[in-house]
């Protein structure tokens, strides 16, 4: 589990909702799980990822980090997540270069990188499925 200051705790817990929203609208989606902070309200084989997303055809797994937790600590994490099957791991737009050196150093070849970013006051992610 990260440790975040209170604001990145909160802006990575807005990710989340936002992310569940807009899951929630799609025509695909069953459900929608998220495990905000220190939640634990869903989980995979004892695996709580950030957002679990349940569609006609199987599972969406996002983990959401912001920009202090892309590091080694976290990437233990990740790995532990990996054993689910391909993952997206969420980022901001900034931390993009981080988080590929990670995920080459601890072999983690299951991950899909997304990015975001804050633009006009609004959450904009790269290349959501």
């Amino acid at each position: 589990m990260a440790v975040r200051s209170f604001q990145n705790q909160s802006f990575h817990d807005t990710v989340i909702e936002t992310l569940k929203e807009i899951y929630n609208h799609r025509k695909e989606t069953k459900e929608v799980y998220v495990n905000p902070g220190q939640e634990k309200n869903a989980a995979l084989r004892g695996i709580y990822p950030d957002v679990i997303v349940k569609t006609q055809t199987g599972y969406l797994i996002f983990e959401v980090e912001t920009y202090d937790s892309v590091n080694d600590n976290e990437s233990n994490e990740w790995s532990n997540i990996s054993t689910l099957g391909t993952f997206y791991l969420v980022i901001p737009d900034s931390s993009q270069e981080d988080a590929t050196k990670l995920l080459a150093r601890h072999l983690l070849k299951k991950v899909v990188i997304i990015t975001y970013k804050l633009s006009e006051s609004k959450l904009v992610f790269s290349k959501l499925p």
